[in-house]
């Protein structure tokens, strides 16, 4: 079951992560659409919105412990029920405002 969560979390993450990068994309150079792109989409998306950019890049966090971290990095990510209902309500939340920006 874990397996399952960490798939939803990265899911989620990268859904909202493409949707983002097609919102913002005009406002980056092409070297920043290489190189750390996933920091640059979310620093122009809290350019424009603080709040939401904070939200997306809570998500990237929550991916990154789902992708990479077999054993939690921190406690605060040792419960993947709570991980994934954590994602699902920031997805939740930001999609319709991404789409927006």
């Amino acid at each position: 079951m874990q397996g399952e969560l960490r798939t939803c979390v990265s899911r989620a993450y990268y859904s909202l992560f493409l949707l983002s990068r097609e919102r913002v994309k005009g406002a980056l150079t092409p070297k920043q659409l290489r190189k750390d792109i996933h920091k640059n989409v979310i620093s122009e998306v809290k350019r424009r919105h603080l709040t939401l950019g904070n939200q997306l890049d809570r998500l990237r966090w929550l991916r990154v412990e789902a992708d990479y971290h077999l054993i939690a990095s921190q406690g605060q990510f040792m419960n993947w029920d709570k991980n994934w209902r954590d994602a699902e309500v920031i997805a939740t939340a930001i999609l319709p405002k991404l789409r927006r920006i």
